[in-house]
């Protein structure tokens, strides 16, 4: 699939077949450099998207995770939810996970007696990685008005990500939305 990737796009670059929407961009951004990042930045995360929706890519990583877990750890799915959904939400963009990926975690939670709005809170643990990714175009502009390197920021950002997932653990877990381990 790689191969075919990388052979796809250098035979469409090389017959100049981005060269319209490329061209499209860089004068809807008036040539200004952080403004072209920024775009490419937003039209990669939607090309991702529609290749992981469209070729069914989200469905077979779903598929996969939930094949991996044992049965035997389906009371405690909300928690495995939730750590699914850090990484979840930093290497796939909101779309792609919410819409791909929760629906057969959902699936598997609800045969283990897991109501949907316990996973659907538990996905949303995740969130306090979600700015670490890639995938949110502000965060280049951030980095680059700042001087900070995106390695520099992910490292120290990311020891606030995890205090602010145990945080959000406790939190759910206290007021009941998303039990650790159901009995």
């Amino acid at each position: 699939m790689l191969l075919f990737a990388v052979l796809f796009f250098t035979l469409m670059i090389d017959a100049g077949l981005f060269d319209p929407l490329s061209n499209a961009m860089i004068r809807f951004v008036k040539g200004v450099p952080l403004k072209v990042m920024l775009a490419t930045v937003i039209l990669s995360a939607g090309v991702f998207m529609g290749i992981l929706s469209g070729t069914g890519m989200g469905d077979a990583i779903a598929t996969s995770m939930t094949t991996i877990i044992p049965a035997s750890w389906g009371k405690f799915w909300c928690l495995i939810v939730a750590f699914i959904s850090a990484p979840g939400t930093v290497f796939l963009s909101n779309d792609a996970f919410y819409f791909g990926v929760l629906p057969l975690l959902a699936e598997t939670g609800k045969a283990y007696g897991f109501t949907p709005i316990q996973l659907g809170f538990a996905s949303l643990m995740g969130q306090a990685f979600h700015l670490l990714s890639p995938l949110v175009p502000f965060i280049y502009v951030l980095l680059r008005l700042t001087d900070v390197d995106m390695g520099q920021w992910q490292r120290k950002s990311a020891l606030w990500a995890i205090g602010i997932f145990v945080i959000y653990i406790a939190v759910g877990d206290l007021f009941g939305l998303m039990p650790l381990v159901l009995i």
